[in-house]
């Protein structure tokens, strides 16, 4: 078994304001099992170093899009109408603290509620 040190920045996609990542984890890793179709590693953190304090504040209308996107997939999959009444609510959080872009993402996935 082959065991290698890596540290990945997280996460991994730039925060909204923030130019670089918050911490730094290195991880030892170990090959678990490897077969022609999977391979399985297990992680053991082994150091990190935090590089901002700063708190970050939440990005409500992105919370509401990705939960008015669980809400429709299993509401256009099963049409129970209590799913519907989440998706109104999540739609309420979206026009109330998000901007143009949060605003298309949310007609979009009504459009797609309606098909």
């Amino acid at each position: 078994m082959e065991t290698k040190t890596a540290g990945h920045p997280l996460p991994s996609l730039p925060l909204a304001g923030h130019p670089r990542p918050l911490g730094l984890p290195a991880f030892t890793t170990t090959v678990v099992s490897d077969n022609p179709e999977t391979l399985v590693v297990g992680l053991t953190p082994v150091a990190s170093e935090i590089m901002s304090l700063l708190p970050h504040p939440p990005n409500r209308a992105l919370a509401g899009i990705i939960e008015a996107t669980v809400h429709a997939t299993r509401y256009v999959m099963t049409g129970v109408p209590a799913l519907w009444a989440l998706i109104e609510q999540a739609a309420g959080t979206i026009r109330k603290c998000g901007g143009k872009e949060h605003g298309a993402a949310l007609d979009a996935l009504l459009m797609y509620c309606e098909e």
